[in-house]
C-alpha cells in the first residue's frame, strides 16, 4: 500500500470512536447528549477515510471550518461534509500526482516506481521464464569479476540478485554444462 492509498483506508469502529470523543471532549453539543447523537455521526461518516475524519476533526476543533461553530460540535451533516470535503481534496491530489507521473514520464500512462522487492521479484521471474539455472550467488560486484572464468557462454549476471544464472534453458538440462577453468589451483 503506497502513502497515497493509505490515505483512502476507511475508518474503523475504534477510530472513529477515538475521533468522535477528541471531537466531544473539544466542544460541546448544542443539546442532548454524545451517547444520544453518535448513531447520527456513525451514519454521517459511512466509508469516511481515517485520514480525512482526523484531518477535519483537527481543522474544526482549531476553529479552521470558515462555515462551522467554534463553541458547538458540528451536527452529523455538517461534519460529514467536511470529511467528504478532505476525501475529495484527497483523491484530487493523487490524481495531480499520477497526471506529473505520467507528463514526467511522457508516457500515456504512468508507470509507478517499483520498489526494491518488486524488482527482485520481477528479475527472478524474468529468470525463471527464461529456464536459466542458477549457477551461483556472489555477495558484491568485485565477487562477481573474480569468478568471472566459471560463467559458460551465455550466462548472465543479475546484480540486484547478487546471483549469476547460466544460458537461456539451463535450468531443463539434465546435466550442467561442464566450466573449463583455466587457472591453475
Amino acid at each position: 500500500m503506497t502513502p497515497t492509498d493509505a490515505r483512502l483506508r476507511p475508518a474503523t469502529s475504534v477510530e472513529l470512536a477515538t475521533e468522535l470523543n477528541k471531537l466531544f471532549r473539544s466542544l460541546e453539543l448544542k443539546s442532548g447528549s454524545p451517547e444520544q447523537k453518535i448513531e447520527g455521526y456513525l451514519i454521517a461518516l459511512t466509508g469516511a477515510s481515517h485520514y480525512a475524519l482526523t484531518t477535519a476533526i483537527s481543522k474544526i476543533i482549531r476553529g479552521e471550518v470558515p462555515d462551522l461553530s467554534r463553541k458547538f460540535c458540528p451536527t452529523p451533516p455538517e461534519l460529514g461534509a467536511v470529511v467528504r470535503g478532505e476525501m475529495e481534496f484527497v483523491q484530487k491530489q493523487i490524481a495531480l500526482a499520477h497526471e506529473r507521473m505520467a507528463i514526467e514520464d511522457k508516457r500515456p500512462v504512468a508507470v509507478p516506481t517499483k520498489l526494491l522487492h518488486e524488482r527482485v521479484a520481477d528479475a527472478d521471474r524474468r529468470m525463471a521464464e527464461e529456464g536459466r539455472a542458477l549457477l551461483f550467488k556472489v555477495v558484491s560486484h568485485g565477487d562477481m569479476l573474480s569468478r568471472r572464468r566459471e560463467m559458460p557462454s551465455g550466462a548472465t549476471y543479475i546484480s540486484i540478485l547478487g546471483a549469476v544464472y547460466g544460458p537461456p534453458g539451463s535450468a531443463s538440462a539434465a546435466d550442467p554444462p561442464q566450466i573449463e577453468d583455466d587457472i591453475p589451483w
